[in-house]
């Protein structure tokens, strides 16, 4: 089997285990004339949600001891050339967190 793509998150300036600052980390991707697209995050416990347009391809992972998320996508497709970013939320933040996949 090829080796799955995968894009790595640096995290700087906070620790992803730190829950008061960093509540989940979130990836987004951005096609070119599309808008921003939510694909996944990872919350401080290590759990994970999944958009239900990707939930059968992406896997979301951390390693906090390099204080770094993962992407992995599987079965790329033409339409999955895009930008990716990744951003963290707070827990203030995820008070809505029914609405984070609706952007």
């Amino acid at each position: 089997h090829d080796a799955l793509p995968i894009l790595t998150c640096a995290v700087s300036g906070v620790s992803i285990n730190d829950s008061s600052k960093v509540w989940s980390i979130q990836w987004v991707r951005q096609r070119p004339v599309m808008g921003l697209q939510w694909l996944g995050g990872i919350w401080y416990n290590g759990g994970t949600y999944y958009s239900q347009s990707f939930s059968n391809r992406i896997t979301v992972s951390r390693d906090t001891s390099k204080n770094q998320v993962y992407l992995q996508l599987r079965e790329m497709k033409a339409e999955d050339t895009a930008q990716y970013y990744c951003a963290h939320t707070t827990r203030a933040m995820d008070s809505t967190s029914g609405e984070i996949g609706r952007a």
